[in-house]
């Protein structure tokens, strides 16, 4: 079963929320939740309604950065969100309502003016405000984009979806588009999503109080080693992907719970290579990556970088860190080959710049993996 044909099935099954988690249009939205987590990019994850002991008035599936959130209630993520009559079908980059409930419930009681359920969606309606107007460029290069959604509902969590909405599309389930256009409209909203994290960011720091749709720093310390250190191979740990507890600034009183996006691209990355007889290691080598090594002993040095946009600032850091370490950590006579891994697609512009500084490319696309034209010859050379 295809994605587009997946995302009919709880219309066709005619969902009811009343009804038990047992319903064939409830299995229908747990199977989207598979066939969904084929496509997602390394670090991203896919979670579905209908898991509490009530089913939802509004049935969702949501992909997740778990460098942003790992739950739908709070923070930003790209979300199918069904119209109650299930006519219609949004594909939205939205925010988790519950949060701002909790906030609402927060305020001392002789300061609320309004209904909690009221003072959640100014909340939410003023944080959508701030980010599709510094998103108003990026949004603007969407065909297509709904400015609002409408879910045919008063339940108070579809208020929250539709007060929620930033960008996204909409689609009639009786006349569903294209598989084709269904995948590209989810790969136009990732950069978006990643720009919205951004300012989510700066507002959480800027404006801890006013903010809600906290996002955070996801910079983390790594141990640093002696250089020229005899390096052993076939020691790959992979690094915590459980949400951190991690502090938004030194000086400010806020925290959230983040994933690392960054390591699960690494783990991913490694159990790929490790099918071309490649060595991998993560094990005491300072601020670098991931070293890969093959069956005749070449070295390659590997720096990951999640992408935003067309890949120009994920690239430039890459290959700002690679000839870094490569001179912090190898003497001249030896020195390792360079590999910049992202974890979305990156333009023919940027592919060509790396080529020319002799730094092989690779990355994940709709769950499928592409390298440099080098660098796929050698893994297919390997698998003969």
């Amino acid at each position: 079963m295809n994605l587009s044909t997946a995302l009919t099935a709880p219309s066709r099954l005619r969902y009811d929320h009343s009804k038990g988690k047992d319903q064939p249009a409830q299995l229908a939205i747990a199977e989207i939740k598979s066939n969904l987590q084929k496509f997602v990019p390394p670090g991203y994850t896919v979670k579905h309604s209908g898991v509490a002991h009530n089913l939802p008035f509004i049935a969702w599936v949501a992909v997740l950065d778990t460098d942003q959130t790992t739950t739908p209630q709070s923070g930003i993520y790209i979300v199918y969100l069904y119209c109650e009559d299930m006519s219609k079908l949004y594909l939205s980059l939205n925010q988790g309502f519950t949060a701002h409930q909790s906030k609402a419930k927060n305020v001392a009681k002789f300061l609320r003016k309004k209904s909690l359920h009221q003072m959640a969606l100014d909340s939410i309606i003023a944080d959508t405000r701030t980010l599709k107007k510094q998103l108003v460029e990026d949004i603007s290069r969407l065909k297509n984009n709904v400015e609002t959604i409408d879910l045919k509902s008063d339940e108070k969590f579809a208020e929250g979806y539709m007060a929620g909405h930033i960008a996204g599309f909409e689609y009639d389930l009786a006349n569903l588009d294209s598989e084709t256009k269904i995948l590209s409209d989810l790969q136009l909203l990732y950069p978006i999503y990643a720009r919205a994290c951004e300012i989510s960011d700066q507002q959480s720091l800027l404006n801890p109080e006013s903010w809600t749709t906290t996002s955070g720093d996801n910079e983390y310390k790594r141990s640093q080693i002696f250089k020229n250190k005899p390096i052993k191979y076939n020691e790959f740990y992979p690094k915590a992907s459980t949400p951190v507890k991690v502090s938004l600034s030194r000086h400010i009183s806020v925290s959230n719970f983040r994933s690392r996006k960054h390591e699960k691209l690494i783990e991913d990355f490694v159990a790929y290579v490790h099918q071309f007889d490649f060595k991998a290691t993560n094990n005491k080598i300072g601020k670098r990556d991931l070293l890969i090594k093959d069956s005749q002993d070449i070295e390659f040095l590997v720096e990951a970088k999640t992408v935003k946009t067309d890949g120009e600032e994920a690239v430039r850091d890459a290959i700002g860190q690679l000839l870094a370490y490569r001179y912090e950590y190898y003497e001249k006579d030896y020195r390792p080959e360079l590999i910049a891994l992202f974890n979305l697609k990156i333009s023919e512009l940027w592919k060509g710049l790396l080529e020319e500084l002799q730094i092989e490319w690779v990355f994940s696309h709709n769950g499928t993996w592409y390298a440099s034209k080098r660098l796929n010859d050698l893994f297919v050379k390997r698998n003969l």
